[in-house]
């Protein structure tokens, strides 16, 4: 990229990560992109995962901060990612976890695929782009070439509301958003699920997202990850016994279209309103085919036949009654 180079900050969310570390921390030294700081929060971390994050910023001062109150525990990466965030003051802020490695490009793709989106809608929108991610395991030995292609995932979905809202299709990892977005999403209020999740949903309402369609990174996955990459089953019939899991994964949902709506208010645009309003009310229905016909009424489908006959028999079930709040 020609001229001078806008400054990324890499939020660098860490708990116990003392043995996956360094590498991660070398491939962001490693980036393309020369503009680049690191910016490091430690949730509490009982071994040296500490003590690495203060000796990186004593060799590196003008590449790599440790952000204040680092240390202090604010129970979990949610909580503290979102005070990364709201100590962070560059114009465009990516996210990385302690245990991973990206690819040299990474920033650099991403900050192309920004600039274009800013060309076509406007440095003042708030703006995310996102990647598809290569999984690998715990020795970084190959799993899957893709993120999206193992979870099923359809990174256009995220244009839409009524289709990111059930189902997030942006890893936080592979994503790096503008300064605009960033101020709107800094504060996530307790029913938002992840810092991604939230964003990817701020972005959709309040501006544009969009995949950048390459492999950034080596998503490492090794049983301790906070949120990580699940076996997909395909072509394996509805789940009649997991109620729980269908339960939560409703609630979860709903829970993050109440958010938006408290959270933004009278902000929120008509159609967006609308969508999150018809999704919080699924629920009210008295008959499970009251809920159902709602949901497909709604268009709320998700990614796979199996997924969406899970959530259409959780609907028909009596225990998914109930009034949002």
């Amino acid at each position: 990229m020609p001229g001078v180079h806008p400054e990324v900050e890499v939020l660098l969310a860490t708990y116990h990560g003392e043995r996956f570390l360094a590498a991660q921390v070398e491939s962001l030294f490693a980036q393309t992109y020369s503009a680049v700081r690191i910016v490091a929060r430690d949730d509490g971390s009982s071994d040296g995962t500490a003590a690495r994050l203060q000796g990186y910023a004593a060799a590196y001062p003008d590449r790599f901060r440790v952000s204040a109150g680092s240390g202090t525990p604010l129970g979990g990466a949610k909580q503290n990612f979102e005070r990364l965030m709201q100590h962070a003051t560059a114009e465009y802020i990516a996210f990385s976890d302690q245990d991973d490695v990206w690819l040299p490009e990474k920033l650099e793709r991403c900050m192309v695929a920004i600039a274009e989106l800013e060309a076509t809608h406007g440095r003042s929108t708030p703006l995310l782009v996102f990647t598809d991610a290569q999984l690998v395991d715990q020795a970084l030995h190959p799993l899957h070439a893709s993120l999206w292609r193992q979870q099923g995932i359809q990174p256009e979905r995220v244009h839409t509301l009524r289709h990111l809202l059930p189902q997030n299709v942006v890893t936080g990892c592979t994503m790096l958003c503008n300064r605009v977005l960033l101020e709107l999403a800094r504060e996530m209020p307790a029913g938002a699920f992840m810092h991604d999740r939230w964003m990817a949903l701020v972005a959709c309402i309040f501006g544009h997202a969009a995949p950048v369609h390459e492999r950034s990174m080596l998503y490492r996955q090794h049983g301790g990850n906070t949120v990580g990459a699940g076996r997909r089953r395909r072509f394996a019939l509805p789940r009649l016994w997991d109620s729980t899991r269908r339960s939560q994964q409703w609630k979860t949902t709903e829970q993050q279209a109440d958010a938006l709506l408290q959270h933004f208010g009278a902000a929120l645009p008509p159609d967006a309103r609308d969508v999150l309003e018809r999704f919080v009310a699924i629920r009210r229905h008295r008959s499970g085919f009251g809920r159902a016909a709602a949901m497909l009424h709604g268009n709320f489908f998700t990614t796979g036949l199996r997924s969406n006959l899970d959530m259409l028999w959780y609907l028909l079930t009596p225990e998914s009654q109930g009034v949002a709040r």
